[in-house]
């Protein structure tokens, strides 16, 4: 049956990382995925610049399918519309989130069913060193923009219904250009949640300042994601400036500024989103996820050292993060050999060969075919299918549109529609 392999640079070299660097390594030998043009086919939703649609396969031919999400990074400079940050959604199948559509196709990244969502997040030098420091492009932390993605599985796409007679209103989220995104407005008062809305303070004046700290999942993001029941979901409130019924469409503000709205404060509580939204099917949701970080490389240039150092370093500090980011009540396994357990409030299983399994990769070099195909039946099979359709999110409300230097297009200029409400979504482009 032919298969993708991945094949490593040298076998030899990886197995000195294997036992410090706990992720997958990828070297593009076919040159479909990291395209010298970008474009990655598989749809209009799929990401350009590093192509999950072909190194999703390469991937699972090696790894079991035994993953929630997975992360990409690549040490090729990639530039403007060619390195967004974006979500890649293969299942959306949770009812009362905000979702209209039902999407299960996991197939697409490679996955025979278990993948949720790729966090497709490009160019590992556009990040900084440090997973704790600020993001270049939008003023969050590098490990909180790896977070925001695989957040987008759940977040944010609900309305209010204030049982007030006008019906459910998308005033929680941002709008822009008068559509509305797929991060929380400003003007809610979400604590700092990682999809954005405002850390609020009610001066008592009819004026509310923001400020922009870090980022966690409120109390609100832990329910749609599954993991805080609805009755522990304290009451919240926004902020209704002028006479605006959508959410606010600015950009977020540097760590360490504050601005201030005027406006009408709007109380409501988690009996007006079930409202609007209608009850989560499930009730809840594992709250151990495994989490795959995969670094792929052009195949003369293996990572550097410091490289894959930087990767090490982002994938233990999401780990932590996620752990206070969700009060506790979640946690994620980064480690590729799937042996983390979680904590003892969100525990997780360990793979039964997870200890074993850094010796089970192919011991002798297999030489692809001229498209980087074998036929090989001692590989894994996940029963990949045809792609058919998924969700992309993409981060654009953020930084407002920016220019390909090589076409003279604006990131709007490329905006897709998908299959959902919730199709303006979110990228970050970066612009060399």
């Amino acid at each position: 049956m032919k298969k993708f392999l991945m094949v490593f640079s040298l076998f030899i070299v990886f197995s000195i990382y294997a036992n410090d660097h706990k992720f997958a390594i990828l070297a593009d030998f076919a040159g479909d995925m990291l395209p010298d043009n970008g474009m990655c086919g598989g749809g209009p939703t799929m990401p350009r610049g590093l192509c999950i649609n072909k190194a999703g396969p390469v991937f699972y031919s090696i790894y079991p399918d035994e993953y929630d999400a997975l992360v990409f990074f690549t040490t090729k400079p990639l530039f403007g519309l060619n390195d967004p940050k974006q979500a890649f959604i293969t299942k959306a199948d949770i009812k009362g989130i905000g979702y209209d559509v039902t999407i299960n196709n996991p197939s697409q990244v490679g996955s025979a069913g278990r993948l949720m969502v790729s966090a497709v997040v490009g160019n590992l030098a556009s990040f900084p060193d440090d997973p704790q420091g600020v993001f270049s492009i939008i003023p969050i932390k590098g490990v909180e923009v790896i977070a925001h993605e695989i957040a987008h599985r759940w977040l944010a796409y609900i309305k209010v219904d204030h049982d007030d007679g006008m019906g459910p209103r998308d005033i929680l989220r941002d709008y822009v250009n008068e559509s509305a995104g797929n991060h929380w407005s400003c003007w809610f008062n979400t604590e700092g949640s990682v999809q954005y809305g405002g850390t609020l303070t009610d001066n008592g004046d009819g004026t509310f300042t923001d400020t922009f700290g870090p980022r966690k999942f409120s109390q609100l993001d832990q329910y749609l994601m599954g993991i805080r029941a609805p009755e522990e979901v304290d009451p919240m409130y926004y902020v209704r400036v002028g006479y605006s019924l959508n959410g606010c469409p600015d950009v977020l503000g540097q760590p360490g500024t504050t601005r201030t709205y005027t406006g009408q404060k709007v109380e409501f509580g988690i009996e007006d989103i079930i409202r609007a939204n209608g009850p989560r099917e499930p009730a809840s949701s594992p709250c151990h996820l495994k989490v795959g970080f995969v670094l792929v490389h052009h195949p003369d240039f293996y990572p550097l050292p410091a490289e894959l150092e930087k990767v090490e370093r982002y994938r233990t500090a999401l780990e932590q993060w996620w752990i206070t980011a969700t009060d506790g009540r979640g946690s994620i396994d980064t480690d590729i050999n799937r042996c983390g357990t979680g904590t003892a409030q969100c525990p997780g299983t360990a793979a039964a060969n997870c200890e074993t399994e850094e010796t089970e990769h192919p011991d002798e070099e297999v030489f692809p075919d001229d498209n980087n195909e074998i036929d090989d039946t001692d590989h894994l099979d996940n029963g990949t299918e045809t792609p058919d359709k998924s969700v992309e999110i993409t981060d654009d409300s953020e930084s407002g549109d920016v220019t390909d230097k090589e076409t003279g297009e604006t990131e709007s200029d490329h905006d897709q529609e998908v299959s959902s409400k919730s199709s303006k979504g979110c990228s970050i482009s970066l612009v060399n």
